[in-house]
């Protein structure tokens, strides 16, 4: 009896060893109907391919011959499966050790097959599916090594699917979708490796699904999406490390929804968005690593929204904003952190004496570029002059400021007495270098050297500012 026991215990290990184990170390490719039928008859106990496995043939309308496969561990690539309308058959698979390509699948409607995969080593492209309406069968899947790619995909409606991923390991790309309304589905995902581009989805109306999103570690890019109208949905960002691109998106009217962004690492560009009023939901912006780039924009009137961006590591582009009339937004910004300004072809614009406009083209060293704007605005001689003219002309205090040029004290006077608050003096590079509070009638400048400075006098809510000259 115990003899038979043992030869019993036996043969069942040997029956498991012969039906779980790895094969095909090269992979295969499976062209037709017959093949796939016969799978588990010419490979016998072949549950965990250790190459990649290719579906592709116009016959083939069913996977039920795989139903054995547990493990792929190399690449899966569907496509070209012009008669294919399930991947059942695939419902044991729990890993891919690399990519997962489905594309050109003329049938499939969904990913009803694949409800045990959990991990993809590599990529996820969905690409040509014509007829695709959603990634339900995707919903156990929590773990994908590289980069989203889900694209022309005519059918889309919407990403249910990938609502168990959290990391996306290098980018993310949603593009040319046509049908895509939302991206519900991509709610868990907290942080974005690399890149991440929203492309041509033309029926695209809300970001929401991405409200959980904290850090995109490189690039985002908003481009071509004809219905989207604001940015909600992007409500918990607060870094991009790379640039931030808002271009071509003709219903766009806000950008509200980035409320919490408070860093760019590279640059910022807001281009072509023909509905666009304001920058208001930038509000929160400080710092930009590169330039910012604001053009083609017909209907912005004003760049308020960027009242608390401090630093800028580059360019300063504004042009081709028909309805632009004045850069206030514009007048925290440090100049020592502009490299150039340009600032060309806004028609209506003719208010450019914002605060770090002035700063900067008064240091020697500037490289501007000012024409064809409106009057006041339409040369660097002209944006200069702004710059030493008060704010209002009909309520400034009448502060008089002598000698102008001077050497080592300078005397400050109201003819109706009223008490300056504040003096600051600016070097030719912008930089604060003395700063007084309730000045009754003169300033000790003996510590400044010879050249040219900007001085700004407050008095209540008016400020003045004016050339300094000091000689030794």
């Amino acid at each position: 009896m115990k003899k038979q026991v043992i030869i019993i215990l036996i043969a069942f290990f040997f029956k498991a060893a012969v039906f779980s184990q790895s094969c095909l170390p090269q992979g295969i490719t499976l062209n037709t109907q017959e093949e796939i039928d016969n799978f588990q008859t010419n490979f016998p106990g072949c549950t965990e391919i250790e190459g990649s496995l290719n579906i592709a043939g116009t016959n083939i309308t069913n996977l039920t011959g795989l139903s054995i496969l547990t493990a792929i561990g190399e690449d899966l690539y569907i496509y070209d499966n012009n008669n294919l309308t399930s991947l059942i058959g695939l419902n044991y698979i729990t890993t891919i050790g690399g990519d997962l390509f489905i594309f050109r699948n003329d049938t499939l409607t969904n990913f009803t097959g694949l409800g045990n995969l959990t991990t993809i080593g590599g990529a996820l492209f969905v690409n040509d599916n014509n007829i695709l309406t959603s990634l339900e069968g995707l919903n156990n899947l929590s773990s994908i090594g590289s980069f989203i790619r889900v694209s022309r995909n005519d059918s889309l409606t919407s990403l249910t699917g990938l609502n168990n991923i959290t990391i996306v390991e290098e980018y993310l790309d949603i593009t040319n979708n046509d049908a895509l309304t939302s991206l519900e589905g991509l709610n868990n995902i907290t942080t974005i490796e690399e890149y991440t581009t929203f492309f041509g989805n033309d029926r695209l109306t809300s970001l929401e699904g991405l409200n959980n999103i904290a850090t995109i570690k490189e690039d985002l890019t908003f481009f071509n999406n004809d219905a989207l109208t604001s940015l909600v949905g992007l409500n918990n960002l607060t870094t991009i490390d790379g640039f931030l691109c808002i271009e071509n998106n003709d219903t766009l009217t806000s950008l509200n929804g980035l409320n919490n962004l408070n860093t760019i690492g590279g640059a910022l560009k807001v281009y072509s968005n023909n509905s666009l009023i304001n920058l208001d939901g930038l509000n929160n912006v400080t710092s930009i690593g590169g330039g910012l780039t604001i053009n083609y924009n017909s209907t912005i009137t004003n760049l308020e929204g960027l009242n608390n961006l401090t630093t800028i590591g580059g360019s300063i582009f504004i042009d081709n904003n028909s309805g632009l009339i004045t850069l206030e937004g514009l007048d925290n910004i440090d100049p020592e952190t502009i490299s150039y300004i340009f600032i060309l072809s806004n028609h209506s614009l003719s208010n450019c004496d914002a605060k770090s406009v002035c700063d900067y083209i008064a240091s020697p060293n500037c490289n501007v570029g000012i024409d064809y704007n409106a009057p006041g605005c339409n040369s660097k001689e002209e944006v200069e002059e702004a710059c030493l003219v008060s704010i209002d002309a009909n309520t400034k205090p009448e502060f008089t400021i002598y000698p102008n040029p001077t050497k080592n004290k300078l005397f400050l006077s109201s003819k109706n007495g009223v008490t300056i608050n504040e003096v600051t003096i600016y070097n030719q590079l912008g930089k604060k270098v003395l700063h007084k509070n309730r000045i009754f009638s003169s300033i000790d400048i003996s510590m400044l050297g010879q050249g040219m400075y900007i001085i700004e006098l407050f008095s209540g809510g008016t400020m003045i500012r004016e050339k300094l000259i000091i000689e030794k």
